[in-house]
């Protein structure tokens, strides 16, 4: 009877080590880079989850503006906010400004519901890890595509601002400056949504706890 709930036991037990080694993975990624902002002339600034955290409570649009050669990512949300002045851009700068300032707040999610996984891994029943990790992965994934969709909005705006100011034949030096502007994410986003994605696939066919 033992050595047969020992069988039974031994996939459970398995799931739950590959589960937590997923969770902790994820948790490594806390201090590593998630998005990086680069734009021509000024630094290049990597910004981990560490340190939107550390912004976002005492961000609001009013805030000083960064030194010289500084910049983050809440200053670019700050500049699409600021750069609808035509009827036909406010609706594409609206979505601009939403998703810059939902991309942070989904990423501290993410970490929250990967927190609350740890927390549901020993219960028997698997509808809390599997909808608390799933959640995580979304939110995630949703980062991602917010990221790249700032990074779009960004260079269109830098493309449109250069074009008022210079001449046709500087055309192809505009086309140049604009693509090097970029709000792009990194690695840790990245490691983030393959394993919380992997620890929802894992606990949706988890085996039941005998």
């Amino acid at each position: 009877m033992e050595e047969k709930s020992k069988k039974k036991s031994g996939p459970y037990r398995l799931s739950s080590v590959l589960i937590y080694i997923g969770l902790m993975g994820s948790f490594l990624t806390y201090f590593q880079p998630v998005l990086t902002i680069k734009m021509p002339a000024l630094e290049i600034k990597s910004w981990s989850v560490h340190d939107i955290v550390k912004t976002v409570s005492r961000y609001s649009f009013q805030r000083k503006k960064p030194e010289k050669g500084q910049i983050d990512f809440f200053d670019v949300v700050r500049d699409l906010a600021q750069s609808g002045s035509k009827k036909n851009d406010l609706t594409k700068t609206s979505a601009g400004v939403l998703v810059g300032l939902t991309v942070p707040v989904a990423l501290v999610l993410a970490y929250l519901f990967i927190l609350l996984s740890f927390l549901f891994v020993p219960l028997r029943i698997r509808f809390p890890l599997v909808l608390s990790s799933g959640l995580a992965a979304f939110l995630s994934g949703y980062v991602i595509m917010g990221l790249k969709f700032l990074s779009a909005m960004a260079q269109e705006k830098f493309s449109t601002a250069l074009d008022g100011t210079h001449a046709r034949a500087l055309s192809a030096l505009t086309r140049y400056f604009a693509q090097e502007v970029s709000v792009q994410p990194e690695k840790g986003i990245f490691l983030i949504v393959s394993l919380t994605s992997a620890i929802f696939l894992v606990s949706l066919f988890r085996p039941k706890k005998s």
